[in-house]
């Protein structure tokens, strides 16, 4: 008897977007069946006020449009504050929740999933060694952080130290991938070679430029040297100011992937002068630690120039 198995057909739906923005899509693609969202949606941009007064019934309808655009759905991707509203406001059950980066998470986050769908298998990912989870009042100047220090340690991490955590120690993928490093090294060199004159990105490799390995994380002096003189000769010969107001001078952010690096880059900076360089407009972070920050001159440091460091 011939298997069904060569009939079947598996159809996989990407949403790129929002999940409302694939529920907006279904109304209009059925405006039929959905006649009672369009309406709303239509009422609420010509008529607002008499919007205001239907609100609660077309509420229940957006409601309905978005469980069904919901049991659509068999991959859900998102954060977890993000998710758990999702699951508060969806009947939407997985049966599997995948963790990616769980080491970063605080001890709240960590299991906050888990306990909103009890009846999934969890599994988590991350490297316990690499990334803690993110203080944003650790190491601030203006404010005295009492319990950041305790959330930087994860609670995975804690979990391996016990013993309770089911380890792989060593990874290979890095091995793999030189070629297509160099590859992408030699089209990066020839695209600013290129294109240099025409964009405000400057792509500098100092000479003898090289890594220190600092227990799991890397740090580059000579990198760090030279974007140290590079920022006073900004400040001291180009006097570059805001490209708004030129009547304030330009603040300028270092990112930089590894704390050692961070660290070496707080020291040089405290050795200068307010004269050579207004240190209030200099700030150092790493890039897990950039997120809605900016500047108006941005100095990238990628510290690895001859081992394979993380962020390869």
């Amino acid at each position: 008897m011939p298997s069904d198995l060569a009939n079947l057909k598996i159809t996989i739906l990407c949403i790129s977007s929002h999940l409302s923005e694939f529920a907006r899509g279904i109304a209009k693609a059925d405006k039929r069946t959905w006649s009672g969202v369009i309406v709303a949606w239509n009422e609420k941009k010509k008529d607002p006020d008499a919007f205001a007064v239907n609100r609660v019934k077309h509420q229940a309808g957006f409601h309905r449009l978005m469980e069904y655009a919901v049991s659509q759905v068999d991959i859900v991707v998102g954060t977890p504050v993000a998710l758990v509203e999702f699951a508060q406001h969806t009947e939407f059950v997985p049966q599997l929740i995948v963790v990616d980066e769980a080491a970063r998470l605080t001890e709240n986050l960590s299991l906050v999933l888990q306990a909103q769908w009890q009846s999934a298998f969890s599994v988590y990912i991350s490297d316990t060694q690499q990334f803690p989870p993110i203080g944003l009042t650790v190491e601030q100047r203006d404010f005295k952080a009492v319990f950041s220090y305790q959330r930087q340690i994860s609670l995975f991490h804690r979990m391996e130290n016990g013993g309770r955590i089911l380890a792989r120690t060593r990874q290979r993928r890095l091995v793999g991938s030189n070629h297509v490093l160099w590859k992408f090294h030699d089209w990066v060199q020839k695209k600013f070679t290129r294109w240099g004159c025409l964009s405000a990105t400057l792509l500098i490799r100092p000479d003898n430029s090289e890594e220190t390995k600092s227990g799991n994380s890397f740090s580059n002096p000579a990198n760090a040297n030279f974007a140290v003189q590079l920022i006073v000769q900004l400040y001291q010969a180009a006097g570059i100011v805001e490209a708004c107001d030129f009547s304030r001078r330009a603040s300028i952010i270092i990112l930089t992937p590894y704390k050692a690096q961070r660290r070496m880059y707080d020291l040089l900076l405290l050795e200068l002068t307010e004269a050579e360089v207004p240190k209030t407009l200099v700030e150092v972070r790493t890039i897990d630690d950039s997120p809605s920050h900016e500047a108006n001159i941005i100095i990238l440091d990628w510290v690895c120039t001859v081992k394979e460091g993380f962020y390869h």
